[in-house]
């Protein structure tokens, strides 16, 4: 296990976390899970999540980035490297307000009775009992431990 050290990278989500913590206070922030191919690591870690992407393994739930409320099932989003290792991260996740994901949304939607200027902070397959939850802004996550699994 390894901490990411990246302080540009930290104040970007920082700030995202606090502009979304403003407007919904209950639950602003979530650990979660990201599993990913090993040419991939060094690009989340020097430049955070990328929306550009999505669509590796589908957009069930919208085109953007994806993270798990279980790490075994970001394990299944791993391949192994060279050496047998796969990779994971450990991230903190801007949720804010969760609406239901689907495969045609590009954009979250506005919320639901605040008159279409305010939307929603994420996505999910089921915002009551969520297993994945979906990002629209890359800087709504902060990969703050990679994860080495031999």
């Amino acid at each position: 296990i390894r901490r990411v050290q990246n302080p540009s990278l930290y104040q970007q989500y920082a700030a995202k976390r606090k502009e979304i913590s403003t407007r919904n206070r209950k639950n602003p922030e979530q650990w979660l899970w990201h599993g990913t191919y090993p040419d991939t690591v060094k690009k989340i870690i020097n430049n955070g999540f990328n929306r550009s992407y999505c669509g590796k393994h589908g957009t069930s739930c919208g085109a953007g980035v994806y993270f798990a409320v279980h790490a075994s099932y970001s394990l299944g989003y791993c391949s192994a490297d060279s050496n047998g290792c796969k990779h994971m991260f450990s991230v903190q996740v801007a949720t804010g307000d969760v609406c239901q994901g689907n495969s045609s949304l590009l954009v979250l939607p506005p919320k639901l009775g605040a008159g279409g200027h305010v939307t929603y902070d994420s996505a999910s397959d089921n915002p009551s009992n969520p297993v994945i939850f979906v990002i629209f802004h890359d800087s709504q996550a902060y990969p703050a431990y990679h994860i080495i699994l031999r």
